[in-house]
């Protein structure tokens, strides 16, 4: 019986306050999510834009743009350690590169990602993972009137 009303209980939260990542925008975040109201703006809360900061700014360096953080020939068991960057992780030399993993998405080089792709691709954090190849999509913090 108690399974039972926990399944019900369960499914009646999960309908009531799931919003499926790929119909948000993120500048809409919190209204999406609908708690937004009596809200007020909190210094301390990372944003994706200024509606995350409920009245306040969105303030940072490349907010919700790819954050390119490879670093050529560092020492990496996963691609954790190259920043995230997909297939940057060379397990046979246990080094990260860097210029591979971009060629194998398409950039001619390393400069040319950075040049067309690092710090200008737009993301969000439900959309970083396919935008930006794995690397995270930068966050700013609210600043508040």
């Amino acid at each position: 019986m108690n399974s039972i009303i926990f399944f019900i209980l369960f499914n009646t939260i999960l309908t009531k306050f799931y919003v499926h990542p790929s119909s948000l925008d993120h500048s809409n975040l919190a209204r999406a999510l609908n708690n937004d109201r009596g809200k007020k703006c909190d210094k301390h809360q990372f944003c994706a834009s200024d509606a995350d900061c409920y009245g306040g700014k969105c303030f940072g360096v490349h907010v919700g743009r790819c954050m390119c953080q490879c670093v050529k020939n560092r020492r990496c068991s996963l691609d954790l350690h190259c920043g995230l960057l997909q297939n940057a992780c060379d397990l046979k030399t246990g080094r990260c590169k860097c210029e591979n993993a971009y060629k194998m998405l398409g950039f001619a080089s390393m400069k040319d990602a950075y040049a067309n792709f690092c710090f200008k691709k737009r993301c969000t954090k439900f959309n970083e993972n396919v935008e930006c190849h794995g690397m995270a999509c930068g966050a700013g913090e609210c600043r508040c009137r």
